[in-house]
């Protein structure tokens, strides 16, 4: 083992913040304590803590320097890395229903989108620059656990494309403009 660290709640996720420069060395956890904590594992101190309510999912973008956080009161969250300023907050629940909360969340590869995953099988896509729109939908019966975002496939002429991953034991891929590549139940 070559760290531990001692966040003191019960962990929800965990993303390294980048692969270049600083970020190399910065961990994002979040917590159902409501906190979402930047680490520097050369230390190891943290470095910034943000609350919000119970803290379910965390993921980061160093090529926009985006901190996103997903909580249990539907809230999705995003700040600038650099100067910790909250840059924009989503309601889910505005969206999906009144006891929707993301369950996973992922940015693009280019940092324009924001997908979060819900506990009713819900995928709702927030464009985060610009107009902020949301695309929605519902395809799986159970909770998406997981949501991925991957580079070009040439046989779906995708840019990018995003994989979900459900409790009702299923996984859907989505090509950009949210047309299914691929499922299996």
């Amino acid at each position: 083992m070559l760290r531990t660290l001692p966040c003191g709640a019960e962990l929800t996720g965990c993303k390294f913040a980048g692969s270049t420069d600083t970020y190399q060395f910065l961990i994002a956890a979040s917590g159902l304590d409501g906190t979402a904590c930047i680490w520097d594992i050369r230390s190891p101190t943290r470095v910034r803590c943000e609350v919000t309510d119970a803290a379910t999912c965390i993921t980061c973008h160093s090529g926009c320097h985006t901190l996103a956080v997903g909580s249990s009161d539907g809230q999705l969250c995003t700040w600038d890395m650099r100067t910790w300023r909250e840059l924009q907050r989503f309601d889910t629940q505005e969206h999906a229903g009144a006891y929707a909360y993301p369950k996973s969340i992922a940015m693009s590869p280019c940092g324009t989108f924001l997908a979060s995953g819900g506990m009713d099988g819900e995928l709702l896509i927030y464009q985060v620059h610009g107009t902020s729109r949301v695309f929605q939908i519902h395809h799986h019966r159970d909770a998406i656990g997981s949501v991925a975002w991957g580079g070009c496939i040439p046989w779906a002429s995708a840019q990018h494309f995003l994989t979900c991953a459900s409790l009702d034991g299923s996984w859907s891929c989505w090509a950009h403009g949210l047309h299914p590549v691929h499922h299996t139940p």
